[in-house]
């Protein structure tokens, strides 16, 4: 059966045609409001899960003040944080950890954004990874990218293939696609560069619209 602890929690909750349990945890004020057949899911916080009218989802897990709070048909998402994976609607397989982190994403699926803001703004944007504060936090379409550290490919909007390992790597890119960047301020001014390799410290920093460059 279904736990459901909290004002108006579940409220739709029904079984379905067979009178199979839900196995649902639901635990805050319209938390899990509408969904009404999804099984397998926790959902613990003020509106988390909240849901839409007439849709189900099944095997999520959302804590926090209104994480999961879109979500309509999605599955297999595990969002924990304030206001985190708060506008995912039909999005799968993704990892959201931290204060408004994913908070944007909308149908976007395989990501893993972990800690605060991190991927904050990415809406369609797939099979993303950002790790640390404000990592990959102005994505919004670009996919495939790999961000670790404080502000790491914090300016991307629509790049793809992107991976950037240290504090500001990558910083200010916008659209260049294919770079890597490890190291502390590594390619830290490039903008729509294409195709560079820089490792270490500061390497290539000033390099902004270069293409098919290595350090």
């Amino acid at each position: 059966g279904t736990i459901a602890i909290g004002y108006l929690a579940a409220h739709k909750q029904n079984s379905d045609s067979d009178h199979e349990q839900t196995k649902n945890t639901i635990i805050g004020y319209e938390a899990g409001y509408y969904n009404v057949t999804g099984t397998a899911n926790i959902l613990i916080g003020w509106r988390a899960g909240l849901g839409a009218s007439g849709n189900s989802f099944s095997t999520n897990i959302a804590v926090g003040e209104r994480a999961l709070t879109a979500i309509t048909t999605g599955n297999l998402n595990t969002s924990v944080g304030h206001e985190s994976g708060r506008d995912i609607t039909t999005g799968n397989h993704n990892a959201f950890f931290g204060q408004n982190a994913g908070q944007d994403a909308t149908t976007a699926s395989g990501s893993v954004f972990i800690g605060s803001q991190a991927g904050v703004t990415t809406t369609t944007g797939n099979m993303n990874v950002a790790v640390g504060h404000d990592a990959l936090g102005d994505c919004t379409t670009g996919h495939s990218n790999v961000a670790v550290g404080h502000n790491a490919m914090n300016a991307l909007t629509d790049a793809d293939e992107n991976t950037a390992i240290g504090k500001d790597a990558l910083g200010a890119l916008t659209t260049g696609n294919y770079n890597t960047a490890i190291g502390f301020e590594s390619l830290a001014s490039a903008t729509t560069s294409t195709q560079l390799v820089a490792v270490g410290r500061h390497a290539l920093y000033s390099n902004s619209t270069g293409t098919q460059n290595t350090a």
